[in-house]
């Protein structure tokens, strides 16, 4: 039997890695790869990786930091936020808001199950800011009504009124909305009478 021929002789590419190549590695990491569960270190890595590309695909190294996120939330959700934070301010760099208010609810629930209900709130109110900026009404509501229910357990009723109030004025002139006034209405109400102010109700 003859000798092997050397990966000079069989074609194979010597030297420092291209950018795509990279790129089609770390795609591969992500999306087919045994690291696709990855945790801890495997995600720092893959961060770090990214970040030598991120001045040529911003919206790739965002994805990056979303992809690692996802690996760190069952083993450190801080992490994950820190991850998530990070691709947010990449996708309003590049002007994908709605990108962005994704990932602002993304952190929101993250602090939900933390129980962390004060940043919870100021992260779902980010996420609606977003949305209603780049007029997705329907995602928009869901976050500001997160932000209503949290505001009524902890007894803030008059914030968790006007938001629904404001919900209800904005809903029924929405062909796919105005259906849910009466219990937007309903719902201020409701916390009119935790407040003790039963004059109110009359009034909305």
């Amino acid at each position: 039997m003859g000798r092997q021929p050397c990966c000079d002789e069989v074609g194979i590419k010597r030297g420092q890695w291209t950018m795509e190549e990279d790129r089609k590695l770390m795609n591969f990491i992500f999306n087919d790869g045994p690291w696709k569960l990855a945790k801890g270190s495997q995600a720092c890595w893959a961060v770090e990786m990214w970040k030598k590309l991120q001045l040529e695909s911003q919206h790739e190294a965002a994805q990056a930091y979303v992809s690692a996120a996802h690996c760190y939330k069952k083993t450190s959700p801080k992490e994950a936020i820190s991850c998530l934070q990070q691709a947010v301010n990449m996708f309003c760099d590049i002007g994908r808001l709605n990108m962005a208010a994704r990932y602002y609810k993304e952190i929101a629930e993250l602090y939900e199950s933390e129980q962390n209900i004060e940043q919870a709130m100021d992260y779902y109110e980010k996420a609606a800011d977003f949305f209603q900026s780049e007029e997705v009404s329907t995602s928009a509501n869901q976050c500001t009504q997160k932000v209503a229910q949290f505001a009524a357990q902890i007894e803030q009723y008059q914030k968790a009124i006007e938001i629904y109030e404001e919900i209800a004025r904005q809903s029924i002139t929405n062909n796919l909305l105005k259906n849910g006034v009466k219990g937007h209405l309903f719902n201020a109400g409701i916390f009119q009478l935790c407040k003790g102010d039963a004059f109110a109700i009359t009034n909305v």
